[in-house]
């Protein structure tokens, strides 16, 4: 596939001491939409001594020389999504590289990305992981790899955790936001066929952490305390961008991006400077009058907004999003351009009632009618998928059963008229036994993976592992991760846990309009 690529843009370095290919484990499209893979990147590149290539699945070779793997000094993969370990596997096995470390010689593996932390699952595949924000130990990663030095030698308690050693590490962050890189030379194709999921864009992050730490999120948790790039910054970095890639599309990224303290000002930027924009989810409790109109003058025609479910759902999972704003937005969106709406909803929240499911088809055809009908809106419904370090790393999964009955109340509910989009029960069984894992899960990924994602061959695996698959029904009563610090006490999460059990009792949605 990688042959039949071409791009604008990009590193192409002929001589360096030491070369790293930078993998995405996943398809062109997903990978090159990633912005921190755009950051790890060019981080890398702007090393002397350092040349990075990239790869993304269904490659045999990298991008920049078409090179395999195995000439490589190192082979760092960024991990966004817990179903990707399973590529990752398929991606070493096609590529010819070694799976296990403990019987590989070279290249080393390196493993970066918010599911590292946790990096049970991945240790007897993985010799370094970068725990956290990259830019704070880049550094002393590089220096260490051009050196030589083993992956013991260049772990740390700050942001570098080795298999090997199975230090004790906290997560990595980097505060201030104007003084860090930022990839401004970012390789878009020129091929019909691999355009990226945000199509051809120039990403720039805004912000990065949150402080909201609704109870389901687990970048919420790790990635505490919001930081902010200034408007000034910003300009910079988008007037840079532009004239280096020739895009004329900005992507704003962040967290909570239209809670940055200086957003009407960003926009209002972007509006001056003539260029089309999209947005990530918006918090409606920030969106006000001003707001909508600077975003009928961008000509966003989309804009994507997570309810989650119900008043009572979000009181149980602590989404800060109220029912008047939500409403607000949603309805006047329509008035300053908006034709379509993207919506993200979770089930399988304990204390979950036929009135939540209610809730979602009366909100989602209510929109639907507001905005013309069949295709206007696109509703998203994903199970509770508990995650380590988040006040759900104790729940258990909710039932299969029920989630597909929710799901079958739903279909018939909507019907044609909203598009509905619900995620694979048996693929998030798979991601929670994965996001919850141990290093006994490691030896079923090893086995399992071969299998796709078929559970009856994940159950009989695991099983012969002494890791069953039925643990994600029970919630965990141990949290072996916790050797990684993600700056929240385990007390903290105990409570929210304790808060959210206690919610899930709370006055349930009512049914009808509302």
């Amino acid at each position: 596939m990688g042959s039949l690529l071409t791009e604008v843009g990009g590193f192409r370095k002929r001589r360096a001491r030491l070369r790293i290919a930078l993998v995405y484990p996943n398809t062109y499209k997903v990978g090159m939409a990633s912005l921190g893979f755009h950051t790890v990147y060019s981080l890398l590149n702007s090393y002397e001594d350092v040349a990075c290539e990239r790869l993304f699945l269904g490659m045999k070779t990298t991008i920049e020389s078409g090179s395999p793997l195995s000439a490589f000094d190192v082979v760092g993969f960024s991990l966004q999504y817990e179903l990707d370990f399973i590529n990752m596997v398929s991606i070493l096995d096609a590529c010819g590289v070694e799976r296990l470390r403990r019987d590989r010689a070279k290249p080393m593996v390196i493993a970066g990305g918010p599911c590292c932390v946790n990096p049970l699952p991945l240790t007897r595949i993985v010799d370094l992981f970068v725990v956290g924000d990259i830019e704070p130990v880049a550094d002393r990663l590089v220096d260490g790899l051009l050196s030589g030095a083993r992956p013991a030698e260049i772990a740390s308690p700050n942001g570098l955790f080795c298999s090997e050693l199975m230090n004790p590490t906290k997560a990595a962050k980097a505060m201030d936001m104007d003084s860090i890189p930022a990839p401004t030379n970012q390789p878009h194709p020129t091929t019909s066929g691999f355009r990226p999921a945000l199509g051809s864009t120039f990403m720039v992050e805004i912000s990065r952490g949150c402080n909201v730490r609704c109870r389901f999120c687990m970048y919420s948790h790790c990635s505490h305390p919001k930081r902010e790039r200034s408007l000034l910054r910003i300009r910079e970095i988008v007037e840079e961008g532009l004239t280096v890639t020739g895009l004329a599309k900005v992507s704003l990224i962040g967290a909570l991006v239209t809670d940055h303290s200086q957003i009407k000002e960003i926009l209002a930027y972007l509006v001056e400077k003539g260029v089309s924009v999209s947005l990530p989810s918006i918090r409606t409790d920030e969106v006000d009058d001003e707001m909508l109109e600077l975003i009928g003058q961008l000509g966003i025609r989309t804009i994507t907004v997570a309810p989650e479910g119900s008043p009572h759902i979000r009181s149980i999972l602590k989404k800060d999003l109220g029912e008047e704003g939500l409403r607000y937005v949603t309805d006047s969106a329509f008035e300053h351009g908006v034709r379509k709406l993207r919506l993200y909803f979770i089930t399988g929240v304990p204390g979950e009632t036929s009135e939540d499911l209610e809730y979602i088809a009366d909100l989602c055809l209510e929109l639907s009618k507001r905005y013309g009908g069949r295709g206007a809106v696109t509703a998203s419904v994903n199970p509770l998928v508990p995650k380590p370090h988040a006040p759900t790393q104790f729940l258990p999964m909710a039932d299969p059963r029920t989630i597909e009955g929710n799901y079958r109340f739903l279909r018939k509910a909507l019907g044609p008229r909203v598009d509905l989009k619900l995620q694979s029960i048996k693929e998030s069984i798979i991601q929670t036994y994965l996001a919850l894992g141990r290093e006994k899960t490691g030896g079923v990924l090893l086995q399992a993976s071969g299998a796709g994602l078929g559970l009856a061959a994940w159950r009989r695996i695991a099983e012969s592992e002494g890791d069953p698959l039925s643990r994600v029904f029970r919630g965990a009563t141990a949290t072996p991760w916790d050797l990684i610090d993600s700056g929240l006490p385990q007390t903290y999460l105990q409570r929210q846990h304790r808060e959210m059990i206690a919610a899930r009792n709370a006055t349930a949605a009512p049914s009808g309009n509302h």
